[in-house]
């Protein structure tokens, strides 16, 4: 009887933890060659989707992508990949500068993430590997305490200073749904 008590508790701790099953983390020294920034950055309270561009990826070419998208940011003269995670069309997320750097991507919210899914969505539905790994990412960010209890999620539309733009693609379709979307407020960002 304590076997079965003590297995059961053992599998609600294993299933609590799985939210961070399906990410490829990496050291990224051994896969870019570049060393650790020692930058401490809080929590995040804002978590900011964002699509890539172009076509998304499949199993195996999602890894080469990721690569590629880091090689085109630094051309751009950025000094690394600007996303903290992508996500793939295998619904993996792949790690870009991971839980602790400050993203490149959004000058006014650098200590927040920023999720960029690999693809191009404006016409099309965000698929639901897609949409179950980025649920997957804020969990795990939430319970590894990378992610603020009270976070708010946005796409890059809400950042615009048009506030008559329209929802037009997959991404702000599925983060319209969600509960935490825009929860903390509309962002001020325009003069």
């Amino acid at each position: 009887m304590k076997f079965v008590i003590l297995l059961a508790a053992s599998l609600s701790v294993i299933v609590a933890e799985n939210y961070c099953l399906n990410m490829i983390m990496k050291t990224r020294k051994d896969i870019f060659n570049v060393e650790e920034k020692n930058e401490i950055k809080p929590s995040a309270g804002r978590i900011f989707f964002t699509q890539t561009g172009g076509p998304t990826c499949h199993i195996y070419n999602c890894m080469d992508k990721v690569i590629n998208l880091r090689a085109l940011d630094i051309s751009n003269n950025f000094t690394d990949i600007r996303d903290n995670f992508l996500i793939g069309g295998d619904g993996i997320v792949y790690e870009g500068l991971g839980w602790k750097a400050k993203n490149l991507r959004y000058n006014h919210y650098k200590n927040d993430l920023s999720v960029a899914f690999i693809g191009d969505f404006e016409n099309k539905t965000l698929p639901e590997g897609m949409q179950l790994a980025a649920k997957n990412l804020v969990l795990c960010g939430a319970q590894s305490r990378h992610i603020d209890y009270f976070f708010s999620l946005y796409s890059e539309a809400d950042l615009s200073c048009d506030s008559t733009t329209n929802v037009t693609n997959g991404i702000d379709e599925s983060l319209h749904t969600l509960s935490n979307y825009a929860r903390g407020g509309e962002l001020v960002t325009c003069p």
